[in-house]
């Protein structure tokens, strides 16, 4: 691969590092040895070497270290540098244009591995299909990665940014112009307990089985897509689509669920559908019904609405558990714990909140307080760990049909990394497939009785 190198160009930066008197620490940082061919590898690998023991850099100390590794001396000698030091052209001036030249050429050589690689797997019929869109997927990202290495911030820098960015925000406010950067979930009473979403996080929703969760979930798609334009990406691996949109509807224009699926509208159904469907013709909201989704599928289908729309901005996952493990193993604890950092990766891949429901363990069901708790996730662990926020969703009537609650679910924050934990009650109309906010002067009359309780 001879032509994907510029053996002028490598020399030339060498040379420019070798006579740096000041600022080489950031091309140092910037550079690794992908970027040089054969011996020149050997001349960077000692040039950093020396920087790293924090002493000044120069031709002499360069061959010193060089020297160190006899093994160094059947690729280069001490004549070569010599050529080098004499003539080669120092770049100093335009330093960051030929170094980012180098770049563009080591990911092209990059992209020429991976492809190599890639047809090697291809051919081996032994191969894992799933393992080897993962691994391609990954060592594509990690390409991406290599490219944008962050140096250290100082904690006084990134304070006056925040300084800056608070200032602007109460400007925008003042304006008029403020636009929200987080996500919310479209229900106030949620949104004040646990703020805005940021991108990249990875938000659980658990309840045992009847609760609601997947109409919970569908409720925050529709208001995310319809109410904040934002882009959504739904992979549902046990519903069809067309159960999906008949969800969908029911919540969107208030009309039974029963009513849509038997295909019998009430008089005053028909106008409800229209309303719908109004709502619903500019949604950026896509759906795949695939069963046994990997992560692999969530990652592609991701990257054709990012190509559509230019953006992401929220995934979710209905189920987590029977989602298509990315590793083979018998051990569901792992299995769930690979899937729960995969989906904690792709947040930040994509820039977005990963929304994941989850079952939850049958155990609870013997309590006589059944209502969730951390614990109750199934294979908990990772779950706990890799979620920047956890909702649990109850509902008192699924248990007791008489219960004074009936008509309300509550949901329980059991974690939030940047909001508060606690409870806070919502309505439901289930045959409408809808979660609403209470009437204020309703919940506080349900909070008064459960005070004298």
């Amino acid at each position: 691969m001879d032509y994907l190198h510029s053996v002028a160009t490598e020399q030339g930066v060498l040379v420019s590092l070798l006579s740096l008197t000041d600022g080489v620490d950031q091309y140092v940082q910037r550079l690794n040895r992908d970027y040089f061919s054969g011996r020149h590898q050997i001349i960077f690998d000692a040039i950093k070497a020396i920087h790293d023991r924090g002493e000044q850099i120069d031709f002499i100390l360069v061959w010193d270290e060089i020297k160190k590794n006899p093994l160094n001396l059947h690729h280069i000698d001490e004549q070569y540098m010599l050529t080098l030091n004499a003539e080669a052209p120092t770049l100093i001036s335009t330093l960051e244009q030929h170094i980012e030249k180098l770049h563009r050429l080591m990911v092209r050589r990059k992209f020429v591995d991976i492809s190599v690689l890639m047809q090697g797997m291809a051919k081996d019929f032994t191969t894992n299909l799933d393992e080897m869109l993962n691994k391609t997927q990954n060592m594509i990202a990690e390409i991406g990665d290599n490219s944008e290495k962050k140096s250290l911030t100082y904690v006084n820098e990134f304070v006056a940014r925040l300084y800056v960015d608070l200032e602007e925000t109460r400007i925008a406010r003042e304006n008029g112009t403020y636009v929200e950067t987080g996500l919310r979930t479209g229900f106030i009473a949620l949104d004040n307990k646990i703020g805005a979403l940021r991108r990249g996080n990875f938000v659980l929703i658990g309840a045992r089985p009847s609760m609601g969760k997947t109409t919970f979930a569908q409720n925050i798609m529709s208001d995310m897509s319809i109410n904040q334009d934002l882009v959504v990406q739904f992979h549902s691996l046990e519903m069809t689509e067309e159960e999906i949109r008949d969800r969908i509807v029911s919540g969107v224009g208030q009309i039974k669920l029963r009513n849509i699926k038997s295909k019998y509208l009430e008089d005053d159904d028909w106008g409800r559908l229209v309303q719908a469907n109004k709502m619903l013709e500019g949604a950026k909201f896509a759906i795949d019904d695939t069963a046994n989704a990997s992560l692999s599928d969530v990652r592609r289908q991701a990257r054709l609405l990012k190509a559509k729309y230019g953006r992401v901005d929220a995934i979710f996952v209905d189920y987590l558990q029977i989602m298509k493990s990315p590793v083979v193993t018998d051990n569901q604890v792992k299995a769930i714990g690979e899937i729960s950092k995969g989906l904690k990766a792709i947040a930040k891949e994509f820039d977005c909140v990963v929304f994941a429901l989850s079952q939850l363990s049958r155990n609870l069901e013997n309590r006589p307080n059944k209502r969730p708790v951390n614990a109750d996730l199934r294979e908990s662990g990772q779950l706990e760990q890799d979620a920047d926020v956890i909702l649990f969703i109850y509902r008192d009537e699924v248990y007791d049909k008489k219960s004074k609650d009936a008509g309300t679910a509550e949901i329980i924050i059991g974690k939030c990394r940047d909001g508060e934990v606690g409870t806070v009650r919502l309505g439901t109309d289930l045959a409408r497939a809808t979660f609403a906010d209470l009437d204020p002067a309703y919940l506080a009359s349900l909070q008064e009785m459960e005070s004298m309780a």
